[in-house]
């Protein structure tokens, strides 16, 4: 018989002072078939940020031409992180869909951690599946 595990992600309401700037919204659709593919991904993601006021960061050519595609997201998270401008970042990949508009990042994040990483364990509680909230640091390079 198959286990089934349950969990359910808690919103936790922290009381420091976290607005709409502090969050960047963090995608990359690299080569033009795959671009063409997730065109209705990239703009759902974009249209949510409009609606709560989150910068969108996507990017779609390689920041580093000696490794693979992949290795572009951690070259893009530590350009983001280097700016200090925002407190959380909101990795997505450019595949996914944000199914409801009416829950904000703020709802998610708890600021006693710096690195959040979501499932697919509760679907209907949940922003999108396998998403990732950081929050920035140096990286060594």
């Amino acid at each position: 018989m198959k286990k089934i595990i349950k969990y359910k992600i808690l919103l936790f309401y922290t009381f420091i002072n976290i607005n709409a700037k502090d969050f960047a919204v963090v995608t990359m659709a690299i080569g033009k078939k795959y671009n063409k593919t997730v065109n209705s991904s990239i703009e759902n993601k974009r249209k949510y940020c409009e609606k709560h006021g989150y910068d969108f960061i996507c990017i779609k050519k390689s920041l580093d031409k000696n490794r693979p595609i992949p290795w572009s997201k951690i070259k893009l998270l530590s350009n983001i992180f280097k700016t200090k401008k925002y407190k959380w970042v909101f990795w997505t990949d450019a595949d996914s869909l944000i199914m409801n508009f009416n829950i904000k990042l703020e709802e998610l994040i708890d600021n006693n951690y710096d690195f959040i990483v979501s499932g697919d364990n509760n679907p209907v509680d949940i922003l999108i599946v396998d998403e990732m909230y950081m929050k920035p640091f140096d990286f060594k390079e």
